[in-house]
């Protein structure tokens, strides 16, 4: 019931995986489970206002790459909504001040990860994005994320990457 609340309250629709109610109180599961959702409605929006306007699909766009001017670089980004727990890691080549190609990216659990036994399963594919006139990579993971083996439930998790020569 308290999900259906939480959900309700910030306009989301999160499926709840699971509650072990031997592992958390229900006062201690009403605030992971509002801060959880409250940072993916966060993350969603933010998504929609940076990509859905500015979204560039990688097969329509017609570059010319010199190889003189072609790097790969690999940074690490924390993630959005959840960063305190989980960061991104990217590499892509750049040409000129563009991005024009992702090459991989992976996943990178923090400390407070696994201090707090937060951990995530059944990770999907990574989604790129270019913005800002191909300046930025955005990199986009859906996972189920699990709270201390307390709750779960789907969950996004976020970066993006600013290149500007």
């Amino acid at each position: 019931m308290v999900w259906k609340e939480l959900n309700a309250k910030y306009g989301m629709d999160l499926p709840l995986d699971y509650v072990n109610e031997d592992e958390i109180s229900l006062d201690q599961f009403k605030v992971k489970a509002e801060e959880f959702i409250k940072h993916e409605r966060d993350t969603e929006n933010y998504i929609k206002e940076r990509i859905d306007d500015n979204i560039m699909e990688s097969d329509v766009l017609n570059l010319s790459l010199n190889t003189r001017s072609t790097k790969s670089v690999t940074y690490k980004k924390d993630c959005k909504g959840l960063g305190q727990y989980f960061k991104i890691k990217a590499t892509y080549t750049i040409n000129g001040k563009k991005i024009v190609k992702a090459k991989s990216s992976s996943i990178i659990y923090k400390t407070a990860a696994n201090v707090a036994n937060v951990y995530l399963t059944n990770i999907g594919k990574a989604q790129y994005s270019y913005l800002d006139s191909m300046r930025t990579l955005a990199v986009k993971y859906q996972a189920k994320v699990h709270f201390d083996s307390a709750f779960g439930s789907t969950g996004t998790l976020y970066a993006e990457f600013n290149y500007n020569g």
